[in-house]
């Protein structure tokens, strides 16, 4: 039983690109798009191969990524349903080959009769005073309700079926996608519902609006349901605009932000902290090592420049040389650790000899005639 069963499993990913391949084939050929021979000679020999043996992927999956770029935009998997779908519904083909698209015409085909009989009530007409949820009630509500709800599905059939249409017109229809189609078409039924329930509760109704709110709430349900996101962004704003009723004062806001500011520029302090700080410990490296001179002098001229960013760059033409233990910056003279022997004479004074006597000063006064 395993060994009759293990070279199915095994023969699975190998068929599926090979279906994918002889289908993408056949579109590209269909279509007038030049395939290339050994493209069609592989697929040709991996068809005819025995299955019960391993075969070699490589040349099959070159030829599936041939094929998938030669028919782009449309995807192998998109390909493979679309062809699937008309080969097994060929009775249902005039509705459509794929299945989302006939269960949604019949969604649409319903809400239109539903609209159209519902239309006929005279109930369902606005009369003297407008029905909503406050000013009526029993079956007159009722119908008015259900005629909104056909209006918004009508919306949502038909903005879903046509983004349908324009994904299988590009062959990138894709079957995993199918449950979010529906949530969408909820989506408009809900917001049609919502529109059209909720606005006309807010108008007065008079002789002057009595017609136009007649034939406005339906289009009003049936446009909301075409665009649920628009609907969407409206109650964003209107609940944006009540919670700006209860927020903090100017000050209060203006303290907020000035706080935010604040924490902000002590981040960054910390982080030009950091910074310096390795590029501190970098140099004491450097220097434990030996460096030459006058790479610690650019490693100084880099620090100054983060720390000042108007100091002048360390790598200037006419920077003198640096002499021993002393590392030359522009304008800044940094000396090691001082000698600790001090010459005789220093230490003397500027006023002894080399033999210790004191050596006479010559002024002014010596060169006149004395008294």
């Amino acid at each position: 039983m395993a060994s009759s069963t293990s070279p199915a499993r095994s023969n699975i990913l190998r068929e599926q690109v090979l279906n994918e391949c002889i289908v993408m084939t056949r579109f590209a050929l269909a279509s007038g798009r030049p395939v290339p021979p050994a493209v069609v000679n592989t697929l040709e020999n991996a068809r005819f191969a025995p299955a019960d043996k391993p075969m070699d992927m490589v040349p099959i999956v070159k030829a599936h990524d041939q094929l998938a770029r030669l028919v782009a935009p449309a995807t192998p998997r998109a390909l493979v349903v679309l062809g699937h779908e008309h080969d097994k519904n060929r009775r249902l083909a005039w509705a459509g080959s794929v299945g989302l698209v006939r269960r949604m015409m019949g969604v649409a085909v319903f809400c239109v009769l539903l609209f159209m009989t519902l239309s006929l009530f005279p109930q369902t007409s606005i009369g003297e005073v407008a029905v909503t949820v406050e000013t009526s009630s029993g079956i007159p509500l009722l119908l008015n309700e259900l005629f909104w709800l056909a209006a918004a599905g009508i919306g949502a059939s038909f903005a879903l079926l046509r983004q349908i249409n324009e994904f299988i017109e590009s062959r990138t229809y894709d079957p995993k996608y199918e449950p979010t189609y529906w949530v969408k078409f909820l989506l408009g039924v809900m917001a049609g519902y919502l529109m059209a329930t909720l606005l006309p509760a807010a108008v007065e109704v008079d002789a002057s609006n009595k017609d136009m709110l007649a034939v406005g709430v339906p289009t009003l349900a049936m446009l909301s349901g075409f665009s649920a996101s628009a609907v969407y962004r409206i109650l964003t704003k209107m609940v944006e605009s009540v919670e700006s009723v209860f927020r903090n004062s100017p000050r209060q806001e203006m303290v907020q932000r000035e706080q935010a500011a604040q924490a902000k520029a002590s981040e960054e302090i910390s982080q030009n902290r950091l910074h310096v700080a390795g590029q501190i410990v970098r140099m004491q490296q450097q220097i434990a090592t030996g460096a030459d001179p006058a790479a610690l002098s650019q490693a100084l001229g880099g620090i100054l420049s983060s720390l000042v960013p108007g100091a002048a760059p360390a790598d200037a033409p006419d920077a003198p040389a640096s002499e021993a233990g002393v590392v030359a910056l522009p304008n800044t003279r940094i000396v090691a650790a001082p000698d600790t022997s001090v010459s005789a004479d220093a230490a003397a004074g500027p006023d002894a000899s080399d033999d210790g006597e004191p050596v006479a000063t010559a002024t002014a006064a010596d060169d006149g005639p004395r008294s």
